[in-house]
């Protein structure tokens, strides 16, 4: 099943900051989820990456190259 999301996360340098797991008031289908690459100079690819629920189920896969860019400071 699908399980609650969990409170932020990381992995590495890469921070789950914020998710919209419910949508929002005006769309409930819009769900949404923040990455933050805390890193100072080093972009991230989360090609490969999933989020997964508490069962291990996948909810989203990264399959293209997604370059996520060091939070400026």
């Amino acid at each position: 099943g699908c399980g609650s999301p969990r409170a932020a996360t990381t992995s590495g340098n890469v921070l789950m900051n914020e998710i919209a797991w419910m949508g929002s008031g005006g769309n409930p289908l819009a769900q949404w989820m923040e990455f933050k690459n805390m890193s100072k100079r080093k972009t991230v690819d989360l090609k490969g990456w999933k989020v997964l629920d508490r069962d291990g189920a996948s909810l989203v896969a990264f399959e293209e190259k997604t370059s996520l860019a060091p939070v400026s400071r």
